[in-house]
């Protein structure tokens, strides 16, 4: 699982800076802001708090928080460093799409219909596979109602979110496990 993830993160990185010629502090900086990209995943739910989608992330456990709360936005400066900064922010923007792009395929549950798997259940907690989020946010759902199809096995959820209610195909979905 690790081994593809670094496989994941380094083809994302290879073509999102492609040719590109970077300078000794913007290379740290684009390797720093992909890191916290990725070490802001949820690898696990650990809240007994059914009200709570906070899940656990490597950020936790190397930081001792969620989050790293890189600063974005304007940067004063010369037009150059300006221009510069703008760069390796749209750098770190092809990064994250395309390593999304790769990785959440890869949580997504998939079997061969001769093979009996596990069904969704309700207050099972889910992440959304919703390509369109900002940068560096992951949103959790809990599944609220399930509805089988003609042969009992589970096709589509309703999940609630922070904000909403979501009725979503299972194959849209990917399984976050419990602590």
């Amino acid at each position: 699982m690790y081994e593809s993830l670094v496989k994941q993160t380094k083809k994302a990185l290879r073509v999102s800076i492609g040719n590109q010629v970077l300078t000794w502090i913007e290379l740290p900086t684009v390797f720093a802001e992909a890191k916290s990209l990725i070490n802001s995943r949820p690898l696990v739910y650990a809240s007994n708090d059914p009200n709570d989608l906070q899940p656990l992330t490597p950020n936790h456990f190397i930081l001792g928080r969620a989050s790293t709360d890189i600063p974005q936005g304007q940067y004063e400066g010369t037009k150059n460093l300006h221009r510069r900064f703008l760069f390796v922010q749209m750098l770190v923007h092809q990064f994250w799409k395309r390593f999304i792009t790769e990785y959440i395929p890869t949580l997504i549950r998939r079997a061969k219909w001769q093979q009996q798997q596990r069904q969704m259940q309700v207050n099972d907690i889910e992440l959304l596979s919703d390509f369109n989020l900002p940068r560096g946010k992951w949103e959790l759902a809990r599944v609220i109602e399930v509805y089988p199809g003609k042969d009992n096995i589970v096709r589509n959820v309703m999940v609630k979110t922070k904000s909403n209610t979501y009725k979503r195909s299972v194959q849209r979905l990917c399984p976050i496990l419990e602590s």
